[in-house]
C-alpha cells in the first residue's frame, strides 16, 4: 500500500507520506507491541513484528493476532525470515527457532547452533537458511548444520546483516566489515567499518549502514 513502518520500544507507527500513526499496547489490547526490533512483510502482505520480550506478532487485512507459540515463550525476537518450505525463522538473543504451519516451535540448539544472539536470517534457496549471529555465519539445510562462515575464512566473525544481490550474490556485513560470497572462493572484503545493516536499490547499488553513524554507497 506504499506505506512505511518503522519499529521502536514504544511499539510501531506507519507513516503515508503525510503524518504518522502509532500504534501500541494501548491502542491494540491484547498485543503485546512493544519493543519492536524488526518488521516482515510475509508472503501473503501480512506484517509480521518481532518483540524484544513478547515473541511476534501479526498484522493481516486489518486484524491484529499474536503468534501464540513465540508469545508463550516470550522469544526476544531480533530478526525474522520465512523460508520456502512455509517455516518462519526466528532469531532471538540467544538462539534461533522455526515456527511450523501447524504451530510447532523448534529451537536449533538442538542441531549445534552456538549459542549467541541471531541479528540476520535468509532464505537462500539451494544454500538452505543462512544465519548471521555473534557466533558466525552458518547455513541450515536438510536438517543439518554447517558452519559457512568457517568454510570462507569468516569463522567467528560477528554477523549482523545478509543481502542476496539481484545478480545471485551474497553480501554479509558484521563487525569486521563487509564481504561478498561468491562460488566456493574465499570472502572478498568490500568495506572494513563495522556493518549494521544491507540493501540493494532499484538501480543496483549496494547500501551499507556504518556503526559510527554513516551510509556507504557502492556500485
Amino acid at each position: 500500500d506504499g506505506y512505511l513502518w518503522i519499529g521502536s520500544w514504544e511499539g510501531a507507527a506507519r507513516f503515508n507520506g503525510r503524518y504518522f500513526t502509532t500504534l501500541d499496547e494501548r491502542s491494540i489490547p491484547g498485543i503485546p507491541l512493544t519493543g519492536v526490533r524488526t518488521i516482515l512483510r510475509d508472503a501473503d502482505d501480512a506484517l509480521l513484528f518481532g518483540t524484544a520480550q513478547h515473541g511476534v506478532v501479526r498484522l493481516a487485512d486489518g486484524v491484529w493476532s499474536r503468534l501464540e507459540p513465540t508469545v508463550e515463550r516470550r522469544l526476544r525476537v531480533i530478526s525474522l525470515a520465512r523460508a520456502h518450505d512455509g517455516s518462519l525463522w526466528i532469531g532471538t538473543d540467544r538462539s534461533a527457532w522455526r515456527l511450523w504451519p501447524d504451530g510447532r516451535l523448534e529451537s536449533l540448539d538442538g542441531h549445534g547452533l552456538p549459542q549467541g544472539s541471531v541479528y540476520a536470517l535468509l532464505d537462500a534457496d539451494e544454500d538452505g537458511v543462512l544465519i548471521g549471529s555473534e557466533r558466525g555465519l552458518f547455513a541450515f539445510r536438510d536438517g543439518r548444520l554447517v558452519d559457512r562462515g568457517r568454510e570462507r575464512g569468516l569463522g567467528g566473525v560477528h554477523i549482523r546483516a545478509l543481502l542476496r544481490r539481484d545478480d545471485g550474490g551474497l553480501v554479509v556485513g558484521g563487525d569486521h566489515g563487509a564481504f561478498v560470497l561468491e562460488g566456493d572462493a574465499p570472502a572478498r572484503r568490500l568495506l572494513s567499518e563495522q556493518v549494521e545493516s544491507l540493501l540493494e536499490d532499484r538501480d543496483g547499488a549496494l547500501w551499507l549502514g556504518i556503526s559510527t553513524g554513516g551510509l556507504v554507497r557502492h556500485h
